[in-house]
C-alpha cells in the first residue's frame, strides 16, 4: 500500500452479514436432501412439463432406469387419468386450484394395473406467471390388490359361501333406501336352525360345517333369484325377499324353506334332521331401518320358537307389548345403573409387538349391578344400541376416563392413551366432538392421549360425517382408531380423508393365524394395507406365542390379548405403570 504524506498506513475493506445467505444455503441443501430421500416419489418439472429434478424412488415406481426416467417421465404423466377426469381435466384443475390429489391408473397397455396416489402443485412467481409443477406419488396398486382381497374376504362367509353379515346389513340398508322411493315391498326373514346344537355337541364341529353349507343349498334353491339369501352368523341365516305380490306369496316361499329344511340331511354316514323357525318383517311396512328391521325379525322369531318351532311368525305390533321382557327389565335397570354410578371400566393393556411393553390402554365398561352382580356387556350392550341409552353410556365411559387419567396425572404416573369405544349412533353427532372440545380445553395435557375406538362397520354406516367428525377430532389431539378391521368394508378413499393413526385387526382373523391360511391371508393382507397407508397395525386376541412371533414377522406394530394381558380394574393398571412397564 502506498504511503500517504504525514498519515500513517491504512487497510481498506468491506464487511457484509452473510448468515442469512448461510441459512438461506442449508435450508436449500436441507430441502435438496428431503427431496431425494424421501420414500415417495418427487419430480420436479418446468412450466411446459419437462422433468428438472426427481429422486431415484420416482423411477423405481415407473420401473425405469434412472437415465431413461427423465425422458420417459414426461410421456407416463400424459397418459395418467383417475375416476371421473381426463388428463387434460386433471391438469386443468392444478391450473385452477394450484394443487390437485387423488388416485390416478394410465391408459397405457405397459402400466395397466399400476396406481398412484398423485400429488400435483403448481408454482408460480411474484408476477404470477407459472414457474413449475411439483409432482409427488406413491404406488398403492399392491394396497389396491389387498383391498379388492378384503372385500371379498370380508363380505362372504367361507363355509357357506354366501354373503356375511356384513354385506347382508349394507344390502337391506340400499333396498330400504329404494324402498322409501316406491319400488315395491320387500319382506325380511330371520331363519334360526332350531336342533344345530345338538348335531354340534354330539357330531363335531367338523358335521356342524358341512350342514350349514348344506343347508345354505337348500336356502338357495327354495328362493332362487327372489332374494339374498346370508349368513347372520351362527346357525342363523337372513333372507330378504323382493318382487313380493302378496302376503301369501311370503307365506308359501315360508312354509317351503320349513318343509325343506325339515327334511333329512346324509353327511358323513349320519341322518340328520334339525328343521328351523323363522321370523318375517314386512317392509318399509313395519320398520324403515336396518336396526328396527332387524329387531323386530328377532322378537318374531323369538315368538316363532316359543310356538314350539318348526314354524314361522309374521311381526306384529302387539309384539312390543308383550314380549322380551328380560330386554324391557335390563333397558330399566340399566337407566337406573348410568343414575346410580353402577358401571366401572376395566382397562386392557396393548404392547409394541417388538418389545411386549405397555403402550396404551383400551377402557372396557362393566356393571356391576348391586343385586345381580357383574352383568357381561354382551348383556347389556345390544340393548343400549336399540336405545338412546347407548349416547348415555358412551358420554359416562368419555367422563369416567378422562377423571381417571386425572387421579393418574396426579398420582405422578406418565400418562400412556387411553382408546374408548365410541357406538355407530354416536360417532357422527356434533355433540361427541362438543364433549372432547370441552374436556381437553379444560384438561388441555389430555391431548394426545384420548383416542376414539369405532368399529368399521359403523364407521361405514354415515362415512362422510364419520370422516369429519373425526379429522376434527384429531384436530384437538383427540386420536383414531378402526376397530374389527376386515369384519367389514372401508374404502381406500375414506382411509385416506380420514386422520385415522391405527387399524384394529379383527379378532376373527387373529385365532386362526398360525394353522388357517385364510386367516393367515387376510391378515398379513390388512398389515400390508396399513403399511401402505401409513398407519399403525393393533392384532387383537393374541392368546399365545406364535401368534405374536408370526404378526411380528408381518410387520405388526402392536399386539393386543389375553397372552399379555387381562382386562383389569384401574388399581391394577396402576400397579402395571408404576413398575415401569410402560415407557
Amino acid at each position: 500500500m502506498k504511503k500517504i504524506h504525514n498519515m500513517p498506513p491504512r487497510l481498506l475493506g468491506l464487511v457484509k452479514d452473510i448468515t442469512k445467505d448461510k441459512d438461506s444455503l442449508n435450508r436449500i441443501k436441507l430441502s435438496t436432501q428431503f427431496f431425494h430421500s424421501s420414500f415417495q416419489g418427487n419430480v420436479l418439472m418446468d412450466k411446459d412439463h419437462n422433468v428438472i429434478n426427481f429422486n431415484k424412488v420416482a423411477a423405481e415406481i415407473f420401473d425405469l432406469n434412472v437415465d431413461d426416467f427423465k425422458n420417459a417421465a414426461r410421456d407416463r404423466f400424459a397418459l395418467l387419468r383417475a375416476k371421473g377426469l381426463t388428463n387434460r381435466q386433471i391438469w386443468k384443475e392444478v391450473h385452477k386450484h394450484q394443487k390437485w390429489a387423488g388416485e390416478v391408473s394410465f391408459i397405457d397397455e405397459g402400466l395397466q394395473g399400476k396406481i398412484l396416489w398423485l400429488s400435483l402443485e403448481a408454482y408460480f412467481d411474484d408476477d404470477d406467471m407459472l414457474t413449475n409443477y411439483l409432482v409427488i406419488f406413491s404406488d398403492i396398486s399392491e394396497a389396491k390388490k389387498a383391498q379388492k382381497q378384503l372385500k371379498q374376504l370380508a363380505y362372504y362367509d367361507s363355509q357357506t359361501l354366501l354373503p356375511n353379515r356384513a354385506r347382508f346389513e349394507e344390502y337391506l340398508i340400499e333396498k330400504l333406501d329404494s324402498s322409501k322411493k316406491n319400488t315395491g315391498p320387500i319382506a325380511l326373514i330371520y331363519l334360526d336352525l332350531d336342533r344345530f346344537k345338538y348335531v354340534n355337541d354330539s357330531l363335531g364341529h367338523h358335521v356342524g360345517d358341512e350342514l350349514l353349507a348344506n343347508v345354505a343349498d337348500r336356502l338357495m334353491y327354495e328362493t332362487q333369484n327372489q332374494c339374498m339369501v346370508a349368513r347372520q352368523g351362527g346357525d342363523e341365516f337372513v333372507i330378504v325377499l323382493e318382487g313380493i305380490d302378496s302376503h301369501q306369496v311370503v307365506e308359501q316361499v315360508a312354509q317351503r324353506i320349513i318343509d325343506s329344511l325339515s327334511q333329512p340331511f346324509d353327511l358323513q354316514g349320519h341322518q340328520i334332521f334339525v328343521g328351523a323357525s323363522m321370523g318375517i318383517v314386512n317392509l318399509p311396512d313395519h320398520a324403515e331401518d336396518c336396526v328396527t328391521a332387524m329387531k323386530y325379525a328377532d322378537i318374531a322369531l323369538y315368538k316363532a320358537k316359543n310356538a314350539g318351532k318348526g314354524c314361522y311368525r309374521f311381526w306384529n305390533d302387539d309384539f312390543l307389548k308383550e314380549s322380551t321382557p328380560d330386554r324391557m327389565m335390563i333397558e330399566s335397570l340399566l337407566r337406573e345403573g348410568i343414575r346410580q354410578n353402577q358401571l366401572v371400566l376395566h382397562y386392557q393393556p396393548i404392547v409394541e409387538a417388538s418389545t411386549g411393553k405397555i403402550r396404551s390402554l383400551e377402557a372396557l365398561v362393566r356393571w356391576n349391578h348391586p343385586v345381580k352382580g357383574m352383568i357381561p356387556p354382551d348383556d347389556f350392550i345390544p340393548i343400549a344400541e336399540e336405545t338412546s341409552l347407548i349416547l348415555q353410556l358412551d358420554e359416562w365411559v368419555i367422563h369416567e376416563v378422562v377423571r381417571q387419567q386425572s387421579e393418574w396425572k396426579r398420582q405422578g404416573i406418565n400418562l400412556c392413551p387411553v382408546s374408548i369405544n365410541i357406538s355407530a349412533s354416536h360417532i357422527s353427532l356434533p355433540s361427541l366432538l362438543h364433549t372432547f372440545e370441552t374436556l381437553v380445553k379444560g384438561k388441555p395435557y389430555l391431548a394426545n392421549f384420548l383416542q376414539v375406538e369405532v368399529t368399521e362397520t359403523a364407521m361405514m354406516m354415515d362415512p362422510d360425517n364419520a370422516t369429519l367428525i373425526l379429522n376434527q377430532l384429531f384436530n384437538i389431539g383427540v386420536s383414531s382408531s378402526i376397530d374389527d378391521f376386515g369384519s367389514g368394508y372401508t374404502s381406500l378413499g375414506y382411509l385416506k380423508k380420514l386422520n385415522a393413526d391405527v387399524l384394529k385387526i379383527d379378532r376373527s382373523f387373529i385365532d386362526g393365524i398360525t394353522t388357517d391360511s385364510f386367516d393367515h391371508d387376510v391378515a398379513k393382507a390388512i398389515i400390508a394395507l396399513a403399511v401402505s397407508m401409513s398407519m399403525k397395525v393393533v392384532a387383537e386376541g393374541v392368546e399365545n406365542k406364535e401368534q405374536w412371533k408370526m404378526l411380528k414377522e408381518f410387520g405388526c406394530d402392536y399386539l393386543q390379548g389375553y397372552y399379555f394381558h387381562r382386562p383389569m380394574s384401574s388399581d391394577k393398571v396402576y400397579e402395571l405403570l408404576e413398575r415401569h412397564e410402560s415407557v
